[in-house]
């Protein structure tokens, strides 16, 4: 094995300065052994946490300084002092309060959590952090129709649409409305950026959302969970058709480029081992991903 004195060396003689760049990131990033019960307290990306280390989502944090650092990336570029915007599935609130701290007290986050169990981590968060006044934490989650529902809760998530290999530790009834039908009542006025992470609902939300998203076409960072859309009875395609219809283009967000072929973004969204995400962007150009 080479040490990474030895790989340092090696990096200064023969590889192209891409290479090198890459390398020294992963050099710099090597993951902290974390324990995996019982919560920890710790400060991440300039914020304060509370965190159970149950979840990958902590361990990620509290090993590395990030979770889904090509996502977090996105959303620190993407997300401009005095923005409106929403995080759809705002779980214990990692994205909600990143919005937050950017967009500062100019401008306002909208956080739905149907869940007790993470809607309350979340609000320790907001508090914690001073961010009560910048953050709405709404209890209920978006659709297509209003009806209350019961959710499967696991450790890092929680879905209506979980395959049945995965180890579930509770359930809630939640209640779920679209978003055409609420953002006037929540004092949405325009949206300049969603986050959304809610595990195969994607197509139900924005069938419910249509309206709201053509008139202001934000980007949404959103996850892509071909296993969870599967047990929904959609897939990526569908949901991907529905961005379409909108007026999107799907982005990889490693670049924020339109995908060239419907084949690139199958191979990076289309898999059932694994999640991915991708930004939806207003589109400059018809037909992609094509």
């Amino acid at each position: 094995m080479i040490s990474s004195g030895r790989m340092k060396q090696l990096l200064k003689v023969w590889l192209p300065p891409i290479v090198v760049d890459s390398a020294r990131a992963v050099l710099k990033a090597t993951p902290r052994p974390v324990k995996d019960e019982g919560f920890q307290e710790c400060e991440c990306l300039g914020l304060r946490w509370r965190l159970d280390m149950a979840s990958c989502i902590s361990r990620s944090m509290v090993a590395t300084g990030v979770w889904e650092r090509d996502t977090t990336n996105v959303v620190l570029d993407l997300v401009k002092p005095g923005m409106q915007v929403l995080a759809v599935g705002a779980n214990f609130g990692y994205y909600a309060l990143l919005m937050a701290q950017r967009v500062g007290r100019g401008g306002h986050v909208w956080a739905f959590e149907p869940t007790l169990k993470f809607r309350e981590q979340l609000n320790w968060h907001v508090k914690t952090n001073g961010f009560a006044d910048i953050v709405t934490i709404v209890p209920f989650g978006l659709s297509d129709s209003v009806e209350s529902v019961t959710i499967e809760i696991m450790s890092q998530s929680a879905s209506l649409h979980f395959p049945p290999n995965l180890p579930r530790i509770g359930s809630e009834v939640i209640d779920l409305k679209p978003l055409d039908t609420v953002a006037s009542e929540l004092g949405i006025e325009k949206i300049d950026f969603i986050q959304m992470d809610i595990d195969g609902h994607e197509a139900a939300f924005l069938r419910g959302a249509t309206q709201t998203l053509r008139s202001n076409l934000p980007p949404i960072a959103m996850e892509f969970a071909q296993s969870c859309l599967h047990f929904a009875g959609s897939d990526v395609r569908e949901v991907a058709a529905l961005l379409r219809e909108v007026g999107y283009d799907i982005c990889s967000e490693k670049t924020l480029k339109p995908y060239k072929h419907e084949i690139e973004f199958l191979l990076e969204c289309g898999n059932f081992d694994r999640y991915s995400n991708a930004v939806a962007m207003r589109r400059e150009r018809n037909g992609v991903p094509r």
